[in-house]
């Protein structure tokens, strides 16, 4: 089915509207600058595939894995990820906006300067992912593995990682990612052993 969805849409400005997709898998393919609009993705592997430049309308991903994938400079709006895997997936520059994530893997994947805009992920794992100069806007992450995520001058200014795992996080030599961002008192007191200020 998706084969054949890929290749109408292909004679139609690259859209695809209106479709359930279910149990298929896709690999290698180019599917750079298409756009999907109310397409509901399930139990399907889209894997290693060119999507540079996608664009998400009032899509849903619900146990699928789309690791491997370029995502670079897509754009996500109102998009749902439930259960899925993005493992080492390239989403660098792209927009998330009204995104939620849900019980799905992130690890390895690439956010640089991903801009994530009333986005929600609830206990997802972005475990060793690089969120470097990314900018976080109204958005919320809960019971979430971020350890060893590189935040290399993200702005977290309003975030709240205070129910995450942020154990061995990167930061620069400044720490400014840290003005703004809410913690639990533990991880106040590993933060404070990052700054070189001992504890009483």
């Amino acid at each position: 089915m998706i084969s054949e969805l890929i290749a109408a849409a292909e004679r139609d400005d690259n859209f695809i509207e209106d479709a359930a997709i279910e149990n298929e898998v896709l690999e290698c393919a180019d599917l750079s600058c298409f756009k999907f609009t109310s397409v509901t993705f399930s139990k399907c592997r889209i894997i290693s595939c060119d999507m540079k430049s996608v664009r998400f309308y009032n899509t849903s991903f619900i146990n699928c894995d789309i690791s491997n994938c370029s995502f670079t400079s897509s754009y996500w709006k109102n998009v749902s990820i439930k259960e899925s895997k993005a493992i080492g997936s390239n989403f660098a520059e792209a927009l998330f906006k009204d995104v939620k994530m849900e019980d799905s893997t992130f690890a390895y994947a690439n956010f640089f300067k991903v801009i994530m805009d009333s986005a929600a992920a609830e206990r997802c794992a972005f475990t060793e992912s690089v969120f470097s100069e990314a900018e976080f806007k109204k958005s919320i992450f809960s019971e979430s593995d971020l350890s060893r995520a590189d935040f290399f001058k993200a702005k977290l200014r309003g975030m709240d990682f205070s129910t995450c795992n942020i154990d061995g996080i990167t930061l620069s030599d400044t720490y400014s990612e840290l003005r703004g961002l809410t913690v639990s008192a533990l991880q106040a007191v590993e933060l404070a052993k990052m700054l070189g200020l001992k504890i009483a």
